[in-house]
């Protein structure tokens, strides 16, 4: 029905035994509309749908728009006075229709869940969102922010309650068939996933700040902290006044090639083993001249990584390090090194 249309102009709305006597007389297309009975006794025909946009991300789906593509993009109708539960239950029929010979792709009530996009965001950018945020994810195991509402506390009620106004966009979720976990996070919502210390799927009730590692408990999060710090700024920085202790490598440690790293690895060993200067580094010694105001500098942020590098081979437990936060310092001065 378009919205143009006017009652008692356009169309007129009759009851439901009127209609059947015109309609074996003249035929006609049946455009059904329901009767609501609201408080008060009061009755209402609602000729007009509420209209929204349904947008669908699987785990398949967040994959392929790391290369820049779009996600599904569909038109959908509904009553106001129908609940969310019932436009789950009407979109897995939809979908299933869509996505039949898709192995990748199990649609069921289930397996779906229903966010709001907030209204600042249109399509467009939320695609580019999804696209900037796949990219820099880790693993296909994505955990992404989700820029809006989550709607699945409020299952039992109406469209209308629910706040769906015409034109938002309604995401769809669809649970990760490979990984088993969902890709989006949100206020209220329990995060799932593989643990970064057990490699268990669990539920991830422990985060790094840096939010690139995710644990189970605060014991994995521990296990894997001489792991992960290599890969974390907010680590390296807590830990700027580590000590010796008795499981310390004192510079026995390898280091991993993080690709054509090599010759960078081998400066890093041979500077590292050269006492005085490792010394003058490891006691904070440098802190008192370090220039954070030369406009050629990289405001004492490559010394402090220096630092937490030496203080990581000579004073941590590992026996391999990744010096992934020295070479990114290295890079912002000198991109030749990326």
């Amino acid at each position: 029905v378009l919205k143009e249309v006017k009652e008692n102009v356009d169309y007129t709305i009759i009851s439901e035994e009127a209609w059947r006597l015109l309609k074996e007389k003249y035929n006609g297309i049946e455009i059904k509309r329901y009767q609501h009975v609201l408080e008060g006794g009061y009755k209402r025909i609602e000729v007009f749908y509420k209209k929204f946009n349904i947008l669908l991300c699987s785990n398949k789906i967040l994959r392929s728009s790391e290369n820049g593509s779009k996600i599904p993009y569909y038109n959908f109708q509904m009553s106001v006075y129908k609940t969310l539960k019932d436009l789950k239950k009407a979109l897995v029929p939809l979908f299933h229709a869509i996505y039949k010979n898709d192995y990748y792709t199990v649609v069921s009530e289930d397996t779906m869940r229903l966010w709001k996009l907030s209204i600042d965001k249109n399509y467009d950018e939320f695609c580019s969102y999804l696209t900037a945020k796949c990219k820099a994810s880790r693993s296909y195991e994505y955990k992404i922010e989700f820029p809006g509402d989550y709607l699945e506390p409020a299952l039992e009620e109406t469209v209308e309650n629910a706040r769906i106004a015409d034109e938002d966009h309604i995401v769809i979720e669809l649970k990760g068939l490979t990984t088993s976990q969902w890709s989006f996070l949100g206020a209220g919502v329990e995060l799932e996933g593989r643990c970064d210390g057990c490699y268990n799927f669990r539920v991830l009730k422990v985060k790094c700040k840096c939010k690139l590692a995710n644990y189970c408990s605060e014991e994995c999060r521990l296990k894997d902290k001489k792991y992960h710090i290599s890969k974390c700024p907010i680590l390296e920085e807590e830990d700027d006044e580590m000590q010796q202790t008795t499981s310390s490598r004192m510079g026995k440690v390898g280091l991993q090639n993080l690709g054509n790293t090599c010759f960078m690895n081998s400066g890093l060993q041979c500077i590292s083993n050269s006492w005085l200067l490792t010394e003058y580094f490891l006691q904070g010694k440098y802190k008192n001249e370090v220039n954070t105001e030369n406009p050629l500098g990289t405001k004492g942020v490559l010394a402090k990584k220096f630092a937490s590098f030496l203080q990581s081979m000579w004073y941590g437990s590992a026996d391999v390090f990744s010096p992934w936060s020295l070479k990114q310092a290295i890079a912002k001065f000198q991109p030749m090194v990326l």
